[in-house]
């Protein structure tokens, strides 16, 4: 039997680099904005830049597939969150996998939780998740 080699990779985009990696993230970026019909935040690349956000990308050996956006918070009861801001790409079943890096890493940040607002598929995507609430709007 064969071993199966994974390769899809997790970079996490140290701040120094965002100004290269941010031409091609962007798009990215972009479309997780657009499916939610929302704006990025104007001082997104800034927050990206100071590290008071982090930029993950998933590549293989010929592309980026997707790309994540997190940022560290506090809540008022003073518990530590890592909440995934936006998120866009393709190809999820070969690299969902690669989430729990970015789970390690909430952990060696102190975190309690990662809290992810986004479509409703997310909850079914992602092992050991539940839905704890839904933003929910109507057309007038």
């Amino acid at each position: 039997m064969l071993k199966r080699v994974d390769k899809c990779k997790l970079l996490c985009v140290p701040p120094e680099g965002i100004v290269h990696a941010w031409p091609k993230a962007r798009a990215f970026i972009d479309r997780a904005y657009e499916e939610v019909d929302a704006h990025i935040p104007a001082d997104l690349f800034n927050r990206l830049c100071d590290g008071r956000a982090l930029m993950w990308l998933v590549y293989d050996d010929d592309s980026v597939l997707y790309v994540f956006i997190t940022e560290l918070y506090e809540l008022r009861s003073g518990l530590k969150v890592c909440r995934l801001v936006a998120g866009a790409g393709e190809r999820m079943s070969e690299w969902l996998h690669l989430q729990s890096e970015i789970e390690a890493y909430a952990r060696a940040e102190g975190c309690a939780k990662i809290v992810a607002e986004g479509r409703v598929g997310w909850s079914r995507a992602l092992d050991g998740y539940r839905e704890v609430r839904r933003v929910i709007e109507k057309d007038l």
